[in-house]
C-alpha cells in the first residue's frame, strides 16, 4: 500500500511535468531562436556596412588621387604656357632655324618643307605641323632626333616614314625619309612670358 499511492501520484504529475518541460522548451526556443537569427542578421548587416564603408574609403582615396593628378596637370600646363612655350610671332623663326640646323649638322640633306598651322580649341595652343623630306643614313637621322629632344623649343615628332628612292642604288645605306614634326606655340592672345 505504501508503494501504490506514491506511484499513482507520480503517474498523475508525470504528464503535467512533461507538458511543463515542453512548454519551457518551446518558450526557450521561441525566445532564443529569433534572437539568434536577429543577431545573425545584425552581424550580416554590420559586415555589409563595414564593406560599404571600406568601399567609400577607397572611393575617397581614388578621388583624392585624381584631384592631386588634376592639380599636378594644372601646374604642368601653367609651367608649359608660361615657361616653355613662346608665341608664334616670337618663336617661329628661331624654331624653324633650329630644325634646319639640326638637319644640316649630321649631314642630312633637307628637301621640301610644308607647314600647316592649327589652333587647338581646348587649350590656348597653336600647333604648326612641319613636314620635312630628308635624305641620309640611320645614324644621321638618330643624331637629328637627339637634337630635337635637346631643343629648347617644344617640338614633337609625329611620324617618320621611309620612302623608296627611285632611280638610285637601292643597296645604299642612305634612305629618303619624310618626317612629320609639330612645333608648339602659345596662342597669340596669351602674354609672352619670355
Amino acid at each position: 500500500m505504501s508503494g501504490s499511492p506514491r506511484l499513482s501520484w507520480r503517474k498523475a504529475f508525470l504528464p503535467v511535468l512533461v507538458a511543463l518541460g515542453l512548454v519551457d522548451l518551446v518558450a526557450a526556443a521561441a525566445y532564443t531562436i529569433p534572437r539568434g537569427l536577429r543577431q545573425r542578421g545584425i552581424a550580416a548587416r554590420a559586415q555589409a556596412l563595414r564593406s560599404q564603408v571600406e568601399q567609400a574609403r577607397q572611393t575617397v582615396a581614388d578621388l583624392k588621387r585624381r584631384a592631386d593628378t588634376v592639380r599636378e596637370n594644372e601646374g604642368a600646363e601653367k609651367r608649359l604656357l608660361e615657361e616653355v612655350l613662346s608665341t608664334r610671332r616670337v618663336g617661329l623663326v628661331p624654331t624653324l632655324a633650329e630644325i634646319e640646323k639640326l638637319a644640316a649638322e649630321p649631314g642630312l640633306e633637307a628637301g621640301g618643307r610644308t607647314f600647316n598651322p592649327e589652333a587647338l580649341k581646348e587649350l590656348p595652343l597653336l600647333r604648326l605641323g612641319v613636314s620635312v623630306s630628308l635624305t641620309g643614313g640611320y645614324g644621321q637621322l638618330v643624331s637629328f632626333l637627339r637634337g630635337l629632344e635637346r631643343s629648347k623649343h617644344f617640338i614633337t615628332v609625329d611620324q617618320i616614314q621611309l620612302r623608296e628612292r627611285k632611280g638610285e642604288d637601292r643597296d645604299s645605306s642612305e634612305g629618303a625619309l619624310s618626317v612629320q614634326l609639330s612645333a608648339w606655340f602659345r596662342a597669340e592672345g596669351e602674354a609672352d612670358a619670355r
